[in-house]
C-alpha cells in the first residue's frame, strides 16, 4: 500500500451519552456515560471553494448514528464498544459516499475505574499504519 498523506480531517469532539458498560450485570445495570471522539482523515483534500452543499460527512447524522446504535445495548468491555462504534461510523461514511477518508476513533469512561484520575478509554482506527505507539 503506497504511504499516506493526510491533508486534512474532521473532529467530533466528546460526544457523550449513556451506555449499559460494565463486566457484571450489576455494573449494567445502569447506564454510565461514555465519551466519543473520532477524527475523519482526508487523503484527498476536500473542496473548500463553497460554503453550501460541500463534500463533507455529516457529522450529526454520524454523531446520531452512533447514539442510536449503542444506547440500547449493553456492553461487558469498552474495547468491544469501542470496535462496535468504529464500524458503525465507517459504515455511516460509506452511505454517505465519502471515499478515501481514515477513521480514529476513542471511546472513554466516565467515571473511571477506582484510582484514575480522568478516565478509562481505548481506541482503534483504519489508518492504513495504524495507531502511533509511544
Amino acid at each position: 500500500m503506497p504511504p499516506f498523506t493526510c491533508h486534512s480531517a474532521l473532529s467530533l469532539d466528546t460526544l457523550a451519552f449513556p451506555v449499559r458498560l460494565g463486566v457484571t450485570e450489576e455494573e449494567r445495570a445502569s447506564p454510565q456515560e461514555v465519551r466519543v471522539d473520532l477524527r475523519i482523515f482526508f487523503t484527498v483534500p476536500p473542496d473548500c471553494i463553497a460554503d453550501d452543499h460541500a463534500p463533507f460527512p455529516c457529522y450529526e447524522a454520524l454523531a446520531q448514528k452512533l447514539i442510536d446504535h449503542a444506547a440500547p445495548r449493553q456492553y461487558r468491555l469498552l474495547e468491544f464498544l469501542c470496535g462496535d462504534l468504529l464500524r458503525v461510523a465507517r459504515a455511516c461514511l460509506d452511505e454517505q459516499r465519502q471515499d478515501g477518508c481514515y477513521l480514529w476513533l476513542r471511546v472513554s469512561k466516565h467515571p473511571p475505574v477506582p484510582f484514575t484520575l480522568r478516565a478509562s478509554a481505548f481506541e482503534l482506527t483504519d489508518l492504513p499504519d495504524g495507531l502511533p505507539c509511544g
